[in-house]
């Protein structure tokens, strides 16, 4: 459907039935499947202020395993369906959005549906700031101050009990407060001072109990064979069942946070005027912040006693807050000093193609950790490191991620006693992950190969007769991921390649009509097998078009989802006539 200037959308409901024979009886079983499909787009000009749009896709499990058999959908496993609407209250600062989410984890026949979703948004103001501005910007002026609230229904379930009033009943939802202000003021020219307050209010309609039952419970964990034949038996006795209720209340969580932090700019600059390498920078941007948020863990907490035996008493600590759709984390009193650098590394080199100096960008990577002064051991938080580099023009990267342990390690347990302390030794590695990604076409191999510079049109401009053979691969491009992980928790190691694959998909035009299609084929080394293949070809009719597709999985040696399927089709090109076609496919269970 489609109305100018207004909106436009398209509607989908598909129902899929199929009766499949068992040989061993000879009954027939049912599949039946279902999905629901909407898109509606609003046109930029249909209201200033007002918007609305919807990406829905729901299935039930099983839909595309036995009616698709492309690579694309076959392998797809979430779905996520959104309605949004937002509206603008004129040229205020405040704004309304309203919506909801649905996702799907077809593999696991996992739901979550988020309904309704709203926030209010007061977007950054200056409250102290002039209206009609005299002279300077005083420093008062630069204080901000942004404000939002917003309420959530989270419900989590399968796709059978989805539809059960005890899932319903488990949903969980609350009301989310915050306000923060910040300001910006620059000292000594080169300094930055970042003051900043922020406030969190979190609103709870449950609240968690704890009690203990009086019951006396007997668990046998074994027994001995006594000298005179007799058996005795070992007991475990537990005086008491531990008991949690969820039940309804109003518990708001209040929290906050005051910092003010100092930020500036290094830099390290090495130049020369000749050779190949012309110079080389490292931009730094320190920040150190001194922190405070006060205690919000002990007025959450309640005890019990946990043993029902007089004169025995055996207490236990436990937080009244329950699982909620916002993040809401007790913690104790923190008065820390944050630190950050942000660096990047770049290198500049001459280049005789082009007679001039170039820039290219070795890596960035950022360094952060936390001091805390109150507490009572370990006050030195882990230091992380994460950056990033990229080769071969942004085709190739590379990101990296490492935490150090700055405490010794002692029988297998930390200590609290820095690495540098006594015996100086090296901090240890905690984890250490790497994920390497390339990207690449067959047009840029060959140019490399060639040293020629080749357009991404050139191809594309000649005929299919007049290409050469390497030329016809040009649409061709190459996927290479490797994953790297490695832990050392008080010293025990694990390490390993959780994901090592390769990937290839592209077209070749064969004629001016024909194209043979790749849509994927690729290999896992991990797993030790090839990814889900798929090969068709196309065929332009004028006014009609013919496309083919083959899945070869049985060639393969791949058995999720059973031998070849195939899809063949041939239908108008015209949007009025597209009635007119025909569709012929063997899905997977079509045998």
């Amino acid at each position: 459907y489609n109305k100018k200037y207004k909106y436009n959308g398209q509607f989908l409901l598909t129902r899929s039935s199929r009766r499949n024979e068992v040989l061993e009886t000879g009954e027939f079983e049912g599949d039946i499947s279902y999905r629901f499909y909407w898109k509606h787009n609003q046109d930029r000009k249909a209201h200033p202020f007002r918007s609305f749009s919807t990406s829905v896709d729901i299935q039930t499990a099983g839909f595309n395993r036995l009616n698709r058999s492309d690579a694309r959908s076959t392998n797809r496993d979430n779905l996520s369906s959104s309605i949004n609407y937002s509206y603008q209250f004129g040229s205020s600062p405040w704004s309304l959005t309203a919506g909801a989410n649905f996702v799907q984890s077809l593999s696991q026949r996992t739901v979550n549906l988020t309904l309704p979703e709203g926030r209010i948004n007061m977007r950054q103001i200056y409250p102290l700031k002039r209206k009609v501005k005299v002279g300077k910007e005083r420093w008062y002026e630069k204080i901000g101050l942004q404000y939002s609230s917003q309420f959530k229904n989270y419900l989590q379930a399968t796709d059978t009990t989805f539809y059960t009033a005890e899932a319903w009943r488990d949903a969980r939802y609350g009301v989310e407060h915050r306000a923060t202000s910040n300001a910006n003021f620059k000292f000594l020219k080169y300094f930055s001072f970042n003051p900043s307050a922020s406030y969190q209010e979190v609103w709870f309609f449950k609240e968690v109990e704890r009690s203990l039952s009086n019951e006396l419970v007997l668990d046998t964990v074994g027994q001995f064979t006594n000298p005179d034949g007799t058996f005795t038996q070992l007991v475990d006795t537990t005086y008491g069942v531990i008991q949690e209720d969820i039940g309804a209340a109003f518990l708001p969580f209040r929290t906050g946070n005051i910092s003010a932090g100092v930020s500036t700019k290094l830099f390290w600059t090495e130049t020369k005027q000749k050779g190949f390498l012309r110079g080389f920078r490292h931009t730094t941007t320190p920040s150190i912040a001194l922190a405070y948020n006060p205690d919000t863990q002990t007025p959450y907490e309640r005890t019990f006693d946990t043993d029902l035996r007089e004169g025995v008493t055996n207490l236990e600590t436990y937080s009244i807050i329950p699982s909620g759709v916002f993040s809401a984390r007790p913690r104790q009193a923190n008065l820390g000093l944050n630190f950050s650098a942000e660096n990047v590394m770049e290198l500049k080199y001459y280049s005789k193609k082009d007679s001039i100096d170039k820039k290219y960008q070795l890596t960035n990577f950022r360094v952060s950790t936390n001091y805390n002064f109150i507490a009572d051991s370990f006050r030195l938080a882990d230091p992380m490191i994460r950056g990033r580099s990229t080769f071969f023009k942004k085709r190739s990267s590379i990101n990296y991620a490492m935490t150090l342990n700055p405490y010794k390690i002692q029988n297998g347990r930390e200590k609290d006693q820095f690495f540098w302390e006594d015996d100086f030794s090296l901090p240890t590695v905690s984890v250490f992950t790497v994920r390497t990604t390339t990207r690449l076409s067959f047009q840029e191999i060959r140019g490399w190969i060639t040293g020629e510079e080749i357009k991404t049109s050139d191809s594309n401009r000649k005929s299919p007769v007049l290409l050469s053979l390497p030329e016809l691969f040009d649409n061709f491009r190459f996927e290479y991921k490797l994953d790297y992980t490695y832990r050392n928790v008080n010293g025990l190691i694990t390490r390993g390649i959780s994901s090592n694959a390769i990937n290839i998909s592209g077209n070749i035009q064969l004629t001016d009509k024909w194209m043979l299609n790749l849509g994927n084929f690729g290999y896992d080394f991990s797993r030790e097998g090839y990814t889900y293949p798929d090969l068709g070809f196309s065929r332009d009719l004028h006014c009609w078009r013919m496309t083919f597709s083959w899945q070869p999985r049985g060639a393969f040696g791949l058995t999720n989802g059973g031998g070849s399927t195939f899809n063949f089709f041939i239908g108008v090109n015209s949007g009025t006539l597209d009635f007119l076609k025909y569709n012929y496919n063997r899905g997977n269970f079509d045998f």
